[in-house]
């Protein structure tokens, strides 16, 4: 089979005289190995570097899609190199993202006040 998975895409802005809007077309990807992880993650405060984000039985993540959970905090999502975080995203409170391909087999998310809940998405490629 191909395009198993399918992405949509609409961004529209009205804001008095200031209208935009952007649709791309579509965009399909295939997926090879039937796997995906759909998980709720609590990310801890107290660490600097950031929790790795459990990828269940994903072995090479694909398109992922996060939301913050907590109403007061942010956190971020980012890359381990050498023991030190490198945020790529960073979700307000009850801000969510994606989907967006990851690209990388491990992925880190970090609270920054108190313990956060995160809810996530990924699709094995």
């Amino acid at each position: 089979m191909a395009n198993e998975i399918k992405y949509n895409f609409a961004l529209s802005l009205a804001n008095g005289p200031l209208v935009d809007s952007y649709s791309p077309s579509g965009l399909t990807t295939n997926q090879a190995n039937a796997r995906l992880v759909r998980n709720v993650q609590t990310l801890l405060a107290a660490s600097s570097q950031g929790d790795i984000v459990s990828l269940g039985g994903v072995v090479v993540p694909g398109l992922a899609a996060f939301s913050n959970l907590d109403s007061a905090n942010y956190i971020e999502i980012g890359i381990q190199v050498a023991g030190t975080f490198y945020p790529f995203l960073k979700l307000q409170a009850g801000q969510q993202s994606g989907p967006m391909f990851m690209g990388t087999t491990e992925i880190y998310g970090r609270a920054n006040t108190g313990n956060v809940k995160m809810f996530y998405v990924i699709y094995d490629t």
